[in-house]
């Protein structure tokens, strides 16, 4: 199971789709809320317990890259197979056990950590983009979601060896769609486009 380890598995065992109008509280009880975090929450944090005699095995068998969104080829770097596989197949229940045994803590710092998996979902998922605010009130963050609204190309492969492009702004896919066809144009004219391109900062 799991010999290979794609970005599609990545999602399935490391992104919890939150809902609108969610409430982070705390950062114990946020990254308890799901098994999907809790992944997230081990292969991402330090953690030890109050004696330092036992530490979070877990931490970086997997690193996430935050780097273009729409195209995640390389988006996520395995550092030790073996522990990663055995981070994915855990339960909530493993997961919960393996943190309490060790008495695992992860308290303090409560927005900014919660926000940091906002970051994550946002780079890991292209359909909902995640933002958080109401950090002055000290009981609670309000989460909010909303539904990106992509202008997509399905037949662009300038960029990358991705075929499709897509992005909120039209103008950056027109763009690209014109770039597709840049490399046929003739020396003197892609060196004329370059230098009003360059004017214009694009």
């Amino acid at each position: 199971m799991l010999e290979t380890i794609t970005l599609k598995d990545i999602q399935k065992k490391f992104v919890d789709i939150l809902k609108d109008e969610n409430h982070g509280y705390n950062n114990d009880g946020f990254y308890r809320g799901s098994a999907q975090r809790l992944r997230y929450l081990l292969a991402t944090t330090d953690l030890y317990d109050g004696k330092d005699e036992a530490r979070n095995k877990f931490y970086e068998c997997v690193t996430f890259g935050f780097g273009d969104r729409l195209h995640q080829s390389d988006k996520f770097t395995i550092k030790n197979h073996e522990l990663l596989k055995e981070l994915m197949i855990m339960s909530y229940n493993d997961l919960e056990e393996y943190i309490d045994q060790n008495r695992f803590d992860w308290l303090g710092d409560d927005y900014e950590h919660i926000d940091q998996y906002l970051d994550f979902l946002n780079n890991y998922q292209d359909k909902w983009k995640f933002s958080s605010d109401n950090w002055d009130d000290p009981d609670s963050m309000d989460i909010h979601r909303e539904e990106y609204e992509w202008v997509e190309d399905t037949e662009s492969k300038h960029r990358s060896a991705v075929i499709g492009f897509k992005s909120e702004n039209k103008f950056e896919v027109g763009y690209n769609i014109l770039m597709d066809y840049f490399d046929e144009l003739p020396e003197e004219t892609r060196a004329e486009c370059h230098k009003r391109l360059d004017k214009v900062e694009l």
